[in-house]
């Protein structure tokens, strides 16, 4: 073979490589920028005698886009809303100290959080620990499923967490 074949030869090579780690680039570019935006849902709660609440909150370093948030009782049986006892549903104080909203948001940015159960308790007040108490055990073993995707459509495994109550009297 000639130089002239050799040198052709190696350019075509040459050529063939640089396309190769173009293209392996690519994919690396293409899987960082999926993993920076990738959102990482919790469930934090806090129980006190004074205050009672529960948290959806996106700790990723991007938006949680939120198809469905639904609860599942003891029983198996899956609502948009926590079953609650009728001793929680019946009493007055549920209705201006109970924040319980099914579609309230689709979308959690990085660091930002929805409340999903908040009730604020009057430690003086008998009725207020006494209702603080029967929502607590209404809530004991339900479980709230959090659907959700990221900013490319990427469906994440559901998002599960189990509710205990606890008896702070």
């Amino acid at each position: 073979m000639s130089a002239d074949r050799w040198i052709a030869l190696c350019a075509m090579l040459t050529s063939v490589a640089a396309v190769g780690v173009s293209v392996s680039s690519d994919i690396v570019n293409r899987k960082q920028a999926r993993l920076s935006v990738l959102p990482i849902p919790i469930i934090s709660h806090l129980q006190s005698p004074d205050e009672f609440f529960i948290t959806l909150k996106n700790v990723g370093v991007g938006p949680m886009l939120i198809t469905s948030v639904t609860y599942r009782d003891a029983l198996g049986t899956i609502t948009d809303r926590p079953s609650l006892s009728a001793s929680v549903t019946d009493d007055p104080l549920a209705v201006n100290a109970l924040v319980l909203t099914p579609g309230w948001l689709n979308a959690l940015g990085s660091g930002e959080y929805q409340r999903l159960v908040y009730y604020d308790t009057d430690p003086a007040d008998y009725a207020s620990r006494s209702f603080s108490r029967a929502l607590r055990s209404s809530l004991d073993k339900t479980t709230v499923v959090v659907e959700y995707e990221d900013v490319y459509g990427t469906q994440f495994t559901p998002f599960e967490f189990q509710f205990f109550s606890a008896d702070f009297y």
